[in-house]
């Protein structure tokens, strides 16, 4: 399969990643390179999606959204949405402090739909359990850091917690992964439409396959990649 070649001016904007993936325009050894030799013989591997540079070029670009935004404040305060977002949290603010020189504050919480199972397509709902809630956060700017949005329950949930429950003072989104579902249920669509209408700041839009890396596991696999691939889906479902 052939990547896609994305430029420099393309990282300023959402970048749609196909099938095929993607591939940064200064990558010498394309997506070939020694890094990702091991997973081309690992039957859990399926395609290349986002390679370390473009996830970092991109990265960077929505942290010069995000200082942009918020020209006047003297802090930003990050709820990070554990476990799959901590990687791309910290990256995030750490480019924001490179940008303009001011402090993140973390704040984590965790919430499970799966239950150690990858989602089904075609599902109606998922229940969203509080497994640690965030702390001191009310009357905050907040901004909600997530790793993928998928069907959206899970942060549809999210977001009415912390203005109903937690009464912050705003709540921003952004997400490194935003996914293009193929054929979901009414319900589906109705609550990616909701979310997606307070989407602030999306990294890339991603196939709707299973996907891993960079913070983001299938099944406890592949959290610590510093790129994204797309994992066989049949391998997950016979084990």
């Amino acid at each position: 399969m052939v990547p896609k070649i994305i430029d420099s001016d393309e990282y300023r904007n959402i970048i749609s990643v196909p099938i095929e993936g993607i591939q940064d325009f200064e990558e010498k050894e394309g997506n070939n390179g020694k890094k990702y030799h091991n997973l081309f013989s690992d039957n859990r591997f399926k395609t290349l999606l986002i390679p370390e540079k473009s996830l970092q070029r991109r990265i960077h670009n929505l942290a010069q959204s995000i200082v942009k935004k918020g020209e006047k404040v003297d802090k930003y305060e990050f709820l990070i949405v554990l476990t799959g977002a901590f990687i791309f949290g910290a990256d995030l603010g750490r480019e924001i402090y490179k940008i303009c020189g001011i402090d993140v504050i973390f704040h984590t919480v965790k919430l499970s739909t799966y239950q150690g199972e990858i989602k089904g397509k075609g599902e109606l709902s998922r229940q969203v359990k509080f497994e640690l809630e965030p702390l001191d956060i009310e009357n905050r700017d907040i901004i909600i850091v997530e790793d993928i949005i998928d069907q959206g329950f899970t942060l549809n949930a999210l977001r009415e917690y912390l203005i109903n429950n937690k009464k912050v003072k705003s709540v921003k989104i952004c997400t490194l992964l935003l996914k293009n579902l193929d054929n979901p249920s009414q319900e589906v669509i109705q609550s990616r439409k909701n979310i997606e209408s307070y989407l602030d700041f999306v990294g890339f839009t991603v196939p709707d396959i299973w996907v891993a890396g960079y913070g983001i596991d299938a099944s406890n696999d592949f959290r610590s990649l510093p790129f994204i691939i797309g994992v066989d889906e049949k391998f997950y479902l016979s084990n």
